[in-house]
């Protein structure tokens, strides 16, 4: 019901600035074509996939089951691409989320790396 809900509120929040900025009424509009923007996106659109298969797990393939969720990397390394906005780049630094990402992401990496070699 929660995934539903929140799926429901993205749909309904899209429209809704859709239907305002076609109108060309609102200055803010362009803001929805900007990089963060379209990378949260593509991040929205992949833990959604996560999320259908994982609630049809029995239902479909396993083996799609298993490369869908897969994307799970993309959306970690976009996720880690969504922090670092124009701002940042400017001041040549980087939010505190590209390091929370990209840590958790080197640890699977080292714990992948360990299983293939034991």
């Amino acid at each position: 019901a929660l995934f539903f809900l929140l799926f429901a509120t993205i749909v309904v929040f899209l429209m809704f600035f859709g239907v305002l900025c076609n109108s060309g009424a609102q200055p803010f509009c362009d803001k929805f074509k900007t990089e963060i923007i379209i990378t949260g996106y593509v991040i929205f659109v992949a833990f959604m996939a996560v999320g259908v298969t994982s609630f049809l797990r029995f239902k479909i393939p396993y083996r799609a089951f298993y490369v869908i969720h897969h994307v799970v990397f993309i959306a970690y390394v976009l996720t880690i691409m969504h922090t670092i906005d124009v701002v940042e780049r400017k001041q040549g630094g980087r939010s505190q989320s590209f390091k929370w990402f990209s840590a958790s992401l080197l640890l699977y990496i080292c714990d992948r790396v360990a299983m293939y070699l034991t």
